[in-house]
């Protein structure tokens, strides 16, 4: 683990957080629940028989990067968790250009989760945010042969997905889904009113391999700028689509950012 300076540093820069958490006797997980602060940052309270604790950590996180979950049983001393944890981007989010201009495959896109099955709700802000990259439209026929991502018979494009497809690091290609595009042959036609999302970091993403379509009722915007933390993803998205298209918005949304912008947290 690095010292002290070196965490409080690569947490302001990068939003990494080192998390050590290490039993203090023999015990189980009972339960973890989620907990947020100040809206942006998720916690996790590890419920056992004799022992808590509370951990700058998803549930998720904790189950698929630390093999942690509720039944497991650790000995004294045994450690529970130990290692980095990226915090998800900060994104400010164009609510206004869809309702003029539709969906376009290659837009990274934010929607909501509620009502996504394999997507837990936090029982005190609701459903999560997710920002991924909008992969198929309505009706694209897509299939997934690593590293290249097809959609209606052909290799995907756009600089997001070229980029990915190269499998230069940090990325890696695209990989098989579990439940959606999970073998090479076989493909998936997105339903009518829905849209795949799928994240670049593609062998680290929960996206819609796992739990299916994101349903049109569920789109917010396009996100807009990453402004924190400060890695590679920092900077502008893309410019708003009002702009690259020459529309121009209603004198009501005139003043000052008056594009509804919301602050969501989750990586790419």
């Amino acid at each position: 683990m690095p010292n002290i300076l070196r965490q409080i540093a690569d947490f302001i820069i990068l939003g990494r957080n080192y998390i050590d958490v290490v039993s203090r006797q023999d015990d189980q997980i009972l339960r973890i629940e989620q907990k947020k602060f100040l809206f942006f940052f998720t916690f996790s309270r590890l419920i056992c028989h004799q022992q808590n604790f509370l951990v700058y950590a998803s549930p998720e996180t904790l189950t698929h990067d630390f093999n942690v979950f509720p039944g497991r049983i650790y000995h004294r001393d045994e450690i529970i968790a130990r290692g980095a944890v990226d915090t998800g981007d900060q994104v400010f989010v164009d609510k206004f250009s869809y309702n003029f201009v539709k969906p376009h495959r290659g837009d990274v896109f934010v929607f909501r989760t509620n009502h996504i099955f394999g997507i837990r709700e936090d029982p005190e802000t609701g459903s999560p945010f997710y920002i991924k990259r909008l992969a198929g439209l309505p009706g694209d026929e897509l299939r997934i042969d690593p590293p290249f991502l097809y959609a209606n018979d052909k290799i995907t494009e756009g600089f997001g997905f070229a980029r990915v497809m190269a499998a230069k690091p940090p990325y890696r290609g695209y990989a098989l889904g579990r439940d959606y595009l999970a073998e090479p042959n076989r493909s998936f036609v997105v339903p009518e009113n829905g849209y795949f999302a799928l994240g670049d970091n593609s062998y680290n993403s929960y996206d819609s391999r796992y739990w299916g379509p994101v349903p049109e009722e569920n789109l917010v915007g396009r996100g807009l700028f990453v402004y924190w933390p400060f890695n590679r993803h920092w900077g502008l998205i893309v410019k708003p689509i009002f702009l690259r298209h020459g529309i121009k918005p209603p004198a009501s949304m005139c003043s000052a950012w008056a594009l509804r912008w919301i602050w969501i947290a989750d990586a790419f």
